[in-house]
């Protein structure tokens, strides 16, 4: 009996050891060997793991999650689009296509999942000239996005797609941000999270397009790296880039947001997300901030090393923070902090909750994101310290727009003027002219008459006799006034 009750406690030790080296293994940090990586929290938007996450890479097909977040955020998702030579002529041949060909009719949501599960170029493009016009002026409302959603201007696109190009530049965090503000949008979610979707015939004489997700996360697959909690994945290669996978897994009512960039193969963007997102989820937690803590705090804003304005940053009641660390209110000194600064222009910025132990040392317990406007306002007043020099300023910009506005009215004013003297000279030249022709017909038909008249009448002359005529009739000719007196006479 005592070897069965020694066998047993052995044994039950032994699955103890088994059960707490499992743990161990669990919490350990995992290895990642890609170029950049992040994990953030979707919700409290910490960065709860991070290598190389403001290195500036090239994005691949990630940078289809912007151009799919625009073409959503444009209020056209259920606009038909046609498909027109000069969209058509913006197709990379050698790229991913459904195919599109000039004439075919396609709603832009059908391009929004065509492009996000199958990574088609041709939907990219055609949502690209449908939003903006061009390719061009969409990639620059693309950059102005991530930069807006940002803070910062790290990243940068070139084209709709992401195809290797020199303007085409971002980094792990840029895109784990750009995710978290797209996962605001349910249709957004909607398209991330769907792993097979069927495009209607673009056109009469085509059938309908099948499309599967490419992301082996969301499906089964032959490497054996599809994961249960994924809620949304996004994956991409080009020469430039190598492997990319920017995914979103969901467990016990928390999101998290993982971007794996540069990856060598196939398969170890796949493996090190796994790995970020068993460790995180294992690891760390979100609680809700106690309201002690919850006070409005005045922070300063900076630009160009000079303190511009204060803003007031409130913290919602009920914000959560991620944390490794368990922590009780009442049973340590809980305090929260904000940046005394932040530069304009910024929209996030960090709150941090520590605590002192028993021992009087301070510890992290966790953190959490805030976003914060520090744009200036578009009717700011001026600094205090500068406020009669400011306030001249406004007068003078205000001054000099009132003179330009008269200006331009006199200019105006002016130019019209020009407009009608030149109007009133050419009608009076024409007028003119007009009267000379009939002076000059009246004249010619005067003398007709008269010639004729004479020819009739006149008696046989002699020589002298003709002279006479002649130098009778030569005043006449010669004299304007007579010739006027006689044209009276005839217009009576």
């Amino acid at each position: 009996m005592k070897r069965v009750l020694t066998l047993l406690c052995a044994l039950l030790l032994l699955v103890s050891c088994l059960t707490v080296g499992t743990a161990a293994e669990t919490a350990k940090q995992p290895t990642v060997n890609s170029e950049a990586a992040i994990v953030v929290d979707a919700e409290t938007g910490v960065t709860l793991y991070q290598r190389n996450e403001t290195k500036q890479l090239a994005p691949a097909d990630s940078a289809q999650i912007m151009t799919a977040l625009l073409a959503l955020e444009s209020g056209k998702a259920n606009e038909t689009i046609t498909v027109t030579k000069e969209i058509a002529a913006t197709f990379d041949k050698k790229g991913t296509n459904i195919p599109l060909a000039v004439g075919d009719e396609v709603k832009m949501i059908d391009l929004v999942y065509a492009m996000m599960l199958g990574s088609n170029s041709d939907a990219a493009k055609t949502i690209a000239v449908a939003v903006s016009g061009s390719e061009k002026t969409f990639a620059e409302k693309m950059t102005a996005r991530i930069q807006q959603i940002t803070g910062t201007k790290s990243s940068t696109f070139a084209n709709a797609d992401g195809e290797p190009s020199d303007g085409n530049r971002t980094t792990a965090k840029d895109l784990a941000l750009l995710v978290r503000e797209a996962m605001k949008n349910d249709e957004f979610r909607t398209v991330f999270g769907t792993t097979a979707y069927t495009m209607p015939a673009p056109n009469a004489n085509s059938s309908e397009r099948p499309f599967s997700t490419i992301c082996m996360l969301m499906r089964n697959n032959d490497m054996n790296v599809k994961y249960d909690d994924t809620v949304g994945g996004k994956s991409g290669w080009n020469k430039d880039a190598k492997y990319t996978l920017v995914s979103a897994a969901q467990r016990d009512g928390r999101t998290l947001i993982c971007v794996v960039l540069g990856a060598s193969e196939s398969k170890q963007r796949y493996q090190e997300t796994i790995a970020l997102f068993d460790y995180i989820f294992a690891t760390f937690r979100n609680v809700e901030i106690p309201t002690s803590l919850l006070a409005p705090t005045e922070i300063d804003v900076v630009k160009d090393g000079k303190v511009v304005r204060k803003i007031v940053v409130s913290i919602p009641e009920g914000t959560k923070l991620s944390t490794n660390t368990e922590f009780r209110e009442g049973t340590m000194a809980i305090a929260s902090s904000l940046p005394k600064q932040v530069q304009e222009g910024e929209t996030n910025i960090t709150l941090t909750v520590s605590a002192k132990d028993q021992n009087g040392i301070t510890v992290v317990l966790g953190s959490v994101i805030l976003n914060v406007e520090t744009r200036a306002p578009e009717t700011e007043s001026p600094p205090a310290n500068d406020e009669n020099l400011g306030g001249q300023t406004e007068k003078k910009k205000s001054f000099g727009a009132k003179l330009w506005d008269i200006v331009k009215s006199l200019l105006l004013f002016l130019l019209y003027v020009i407009l009608a003297i030149v109007l009133l000279a050419l009608v009076l030249f024409v007028m003119s002219y007009v009267q000379r022709k009939k002076r000059q017909a009246r004249r010619k038909r005067r003398r007709e008459e008269q010639a004729a008249t004479g020819n009739r009448h006149a008696a046989p002359t002699t020589g002298r006799r003709h002279k006479e005529i002649a130098e009778a009739e030569k005043p006449e000719e010669d004299s304007e006034e007579s010739v006027e007196e006689t044209e009276e006479e005839y217009e009576f």
